[in-house]
C-alpha cells in the first residue's frame, strides 16, 4: 500500500512538473507558440537546413531507410546528409506533423518545443535519481532547460535537442549505484537516441558518461568490466548498434572530403551566456530593475512617514481625511520615480547619442520608449508607495500628535 501510494505521488509530482515545463516552453517561446505554423524565433541559415532534414528524413525512412544519407543534395556526392547533423532521433517528432500538414516551419518548431519540455523533465529525472529533493529537482529542470543560453540557440536543433543526455545519465547513475542490468540498458538506449538526435548532445553525454565513470573509480569503486559486458548484453549490444552504424558515413565524408572541426570552432562569447531572444527572459530582466528600485522607493517612504508623523497627525486635527493623505503620499512617491526615470532616460539617450557619434552603430532612444520608461516609472512609485501612503492614511490622529 505505501508503495503504490509513494508511486501515484511520484506520478503525480511528474505530471505537475510536465505541465509547469510546458507552460514555461509556450510562454517563453512567444511569439512563435502564436504562429508556429509561420513563425520562426530567429532567422538565418540553420533554421532552413534543419527544414530540410527533417522533410529528408522523414522521407526516406518512409521510402528506403537504408539509404537515408544518399540525401538529395550535392549529387553525385554520397552520404550528402552526413555533411551536417542527421536529426534522425528528431524525425518521429516532426514526420507526423509534415504528414498532416506538409508544413516544415511547424514541423520544427515542434521539434524545438517538445526537447525544451523533454531538457527540463530530464534534468527533473537526472536530480530525483541522484537523490534530491522535489523543488531542488524542479529547479534543475528549470537551469537545464529554460536558461537563455538555450533559447538563443532554439533553432539550432543540433544543440537544443539534446534532451536524451539527462535521462542516459540518470539510469546510468542508477545502475552504478544498484547494479540493475535493465539500468545500464536504459542508459544505453537514451545514449543512442541522444546520438541519432544531435551528435554534439552525444559527445557531450559521452564526456559526461566519462566524468561520472571517473568519479565512482576515484571513489573506490571496482571497475568489474566482465560484470559490465554481462549486464549490457546481447540486446544492450543491439541498443547501441545504430550508434556504431551511423559513424560509418561520417568516417567516410570526412575522409573523402577533409571534414574537420577542432576545439578552436567552439569559442563562445561571454555575452551569450546572458543573451536571449525571448521577450519573457527581457521582461524578467528588466523587472529586476523595478523590483530594486520598488524597495528603494518603500525604504524611502516608510522613513518619511515616520518622520513626519507629527505633520500627519497636524493635518488630521485640521480635517484631512484618509484619502487624501493618501493621495498626498502616492503623489510624492510617484513624483519620486519619475524624477529616478527621467534622469536614467536623459543619461541613456545621452550614451546612445555618443555611441552613435563615436561608433557606426546607430544607437538612438525611440519616443515610444520614453513614454513607456516613463510611465513604468510612475506605476512603479504608485505600486511600491502604496503601503507606505496607506500607513500614513491609517494612522491615529492622537498617536501621531504624540509621537516623538
Amino acid at each position: 500500500m505505501a508503495r503504490g501510494t509513494m508511486s501515484a505521488i511520484r506520478t503525480a509530482d511528474g505530471w505537475r512538473v510536465a505541465l509547469l515545463y510546458v507552460a514555461l516552453t509556450l510562454l517563453l517561446a512567444y511569439p512563435l507558440t502564436t504562429d508556429p505554423a509561420g513563425r520562426l524565433l530567429s532567422t538565418g541559415p540553420d533554421p532552413n537546413l534543419f527544414m530540410w532534414i527533417l522533410a529528408w528524413d522523414t522521407h526516406a525512412l518512409t521510402h528506403n531507410p537504408l539509404a537515408i544519407f544518399d540525401a538529395n543534395i550535392y549529387y553525385p556526392e554520397l552520404h550528402a546528409l552526413a555533411y551536417s547533423e542527421n536529426l534522425i532521433g528528431s524525425a518521429p517528432f516532426a514526420a507526423p506533423v509534415l504528414w498532416l500538414t506538409g508544413n516544415a516551419v511547424l514541423a520544427m518548431n515542434v521539434v524545438s518545443l517538445l526537447s525544451s519540455v523533454l531538457c527540463g523533465l530530464g534534468a527533473f529525472f537526472l536530480a530525483r535519481r541522484i537523490g534530491v529533493s522535489t523543488p531542488a529537482g524542479v529547479l534543475s529542470g528549470l537551469v537545464f532547460a529554460f536558461s537563455p543560453p538555450h533559447f538563443l540557440r532554439f533553432d539550432q536543433l543540433h544543440l537544443t535537442t539534446i534532451q536524451w543526455m539527462p535521462f542516459s545519465l540518470a539510469f546510468l547513475h542508477t545502475y552504478l549505484k544498484e547494479g540493475r542490468p535493465r539500468d545500464l540498458r536504459a542508459a544505453a538506449a537514451f545514449f543512442t537516441l541522444q546520438a541519432l538526435t544531435s551528435g554534439h548532445g552525444a559527445a557531450f553525454l559521452l564526456t559526461g558518461i566519462l566524468v561520472l565513470i571517473g568519479c565512482r573509480l576515484a571513489l573506490g569503486e571496482r571497475p568489474a568490466v566482465m560484470r559490465r559486458i554481462r549486464d549490457l548484453g546481447i540486446r544492450g549490444t543491439l541498443l547501441l548498434a545504430p550508434t556504431l552504424l551511423i559513424l560509418v558515413p561520417y568516417r567516410s565524408v570526412q575522409t573523402a572530403m577533409h571534414l574537420t572541426r577542432g576545439v578552436a570552432d567552439w569559442t563562445t562569447e561571454p555575452s551569450s551566456f546572458l543573451a536571449s531572444p525571448t521577450h519573457v527572459h527581457a521582461f524578467a530582466l528588466s523587472s529586476i530593475g523595478l523590483m530594486v528600485g520598488g524597495v528603494g522607493v518603500v525604504a524611502i517612504m516608510m522613513i518619511s512617514v515616520t518622520e513626519r508623523t507629527r505633520e500627519i497627525g497636524v493635518r488630521k486635527a485640521l480635517g484631512a481625511t484618509r484619502r487624501e493623505i493618501l493621495w498626498q503620499f502616492l503623489v510624492e512617491a510617484a513624483t519620486l520615480t519619475l524624477v529616478g526615470g527621467a534622469a536614467g532616460m536623459i543619461a541613456g539617450g545621452g550614451i546612445a547619442w555618443l555611441i552613435s557619434v563615436v561608433t557606426p552603430i546607430p544607437a538612438y532612444v525611440p519616443a515610444w520608449s520614453i513614454a513607456a520608461a516613463l510611465g513604468a516609472s510612475a506605476l512603479t512609485g504608485v505600486g511600491f508607495g502604496l503601503y507606505p501612503a496607506n500607513r500614513a492614511a491609517r494612522l491615529d490622529p492622537v498617536d501621531a500628535l504624540r509621537y516623538e
